[in-house]
């Protein structure tokens, strides 16, 4: 008897806990819809606001561009581009190219300034190296991200900071050295450019 009142109270539990739940949900969609339809007054003319000013921007934008690209001013076109919406350049990239407006002059031309200003950082810092001192990988890549990101437009236009050092590492220039004594969990590795040895060095002279 004990069991029966038992199943039947753990029966009525679960349905009086289903009903709630239906329940819970039903008026929380009310209160949405009603939250969305007391807020059309306000909504409303701000969508509009929004969308004649973002209009205006787009007018402003493909007017503006084409003139700094046939003045072949390209930074600044990169600069109108970058500020027209910050938070989607790619939107911003597709409606130019949607409007025909033909970005690969900008691109080639940053990808020379990105080229440039990437040796430039790695020359400085392997400059300043004494000897045959080492540098810290990551403190040689870390400075070249911002580099990176302010020349880019649309991912795939130039190589990332990574795959140029991976560069300098293929075609010898230079070299990596893993500490023996460092933390295996969290290796640091070390890089430097490629020493000549002294038989090269003894030819040479």
């Amino acid at each position: 008897m004990i069991i029966i009142y038992g199943f039947l109270l753990l029966l009525g539990i679960g349905l009086a806990g289903a009903m709630l739940k239906g329940t819970w949900s039903v008026t929380k969609w009310v209160f949405i819809c009603a939250l969305g339809i007391a807020t059309l007054p306000i909504s409303i003319p701000y969508l509009i606001i929004k969308a004649f000013r973002d209009g205006v921007k787009d007018r402003k934008l493909l007017n503006q561009v084409p003139i700094a690209l046939k003045r072949q001013d390209f930074l600044e076109a990169l600069r109108l581009i970058k500020e027209h919406n910050t938070e989607d350049l790619k939107a911003t990239v597709e409606l130019l190219t949607n409007e025909g407006i033909d970005l690969r002059a900008l691109k080639a031309d940053l990808k020379v300034r990105y080229t440039q200003a990437v040796e430039a950082d790695i020359k400085s810092r392997l400059d300043a190296l004494k000897g045959s001192n080492f540098i810290e990988l990551s403190s040689l890549l870390r400075p070249l991200k911002p580099i990176y990101q302010q020349y880019i437009l649309e991912e795939g236009d130039f190589p990332t900071p990574q795959k140029m050092v991976e560069a300098k590492f293929e075609s010898k220039e230079l070299e990596l050295e893993k500490p023996r004594t460092h933390d295996e969990e969290n290796p640091m590795y070390l890089v430097r450019r490629r020493m000549r040895d002294e038989f090269a060095g003894a030819i040479e002279i």
